[in-house]
């Protein structure tokens, strides 16, 4: 009987030691770091910043926003292929702005319903372009290339 005892108290000696060292050891660790990510850039508004936005995107020499300006550009150009109408912006009208906002706004919805159809579902501008170069690169926006 002692033999059993002193084996159950050994036991419940080693559980508060591994309990108490594992507390320890979490507790000396650094959490793990998360990889920070923004809010999702709507197009309508990187379109908007292109056309209205003052300072001028593309008139910037600064390096911190050269991807920025970068993909601006390019989300601009795959817009422009959804614009079936195409567009006209007259600078001196006084709903300049607004008009801009329109345009983005009914650009991005039918880019929207061409990556839906084709099982994509970003929303962001950064990853829509990437999106669409590989639609690009499999031939998926010959028709609205020639359209425009």
């Amino acid at each position: 009987m002692a033999m059993v005892e002193a084996i159950v108290y050994n036991k419940q000696q080693q559980t508060r030691t591994t309990t108490h060292k594992t507390s320890e050891d979490t507790s000396n660790e650094p959490a793990p770091k998360r990889h920070r990510t923004g809010a999702a850039t709507n197009l309508k508004y990187v379109w908007f910043a292109w056309y209205a936005q003052e300072p001028r995107m593309w008139k910037s020499t600064d390096s911190a926003t050269k991807q920025e300006r970068s993909t601006g550009k390019l989300c601009t150009a795959f817009l422009k292929l959804f614009l079936r109408e195409g567009f006209t912006l007259d600078k001196k009208s006084p709903q300049y702005r607004d008009t801009v906002l329109a345009l983005g706004a009914a650009a991005e919805k039918e880019l929207l319903v061409f990556l839906a159809t084709h099982n994509v579902r970003t929303r962001g501008a950064q990853n829509v372009h990437i999106a669409l170069c590989q639609l690009h690169k499999e031939d998926h926006l010959n028709n609205h290339i020639r359209h425009y």
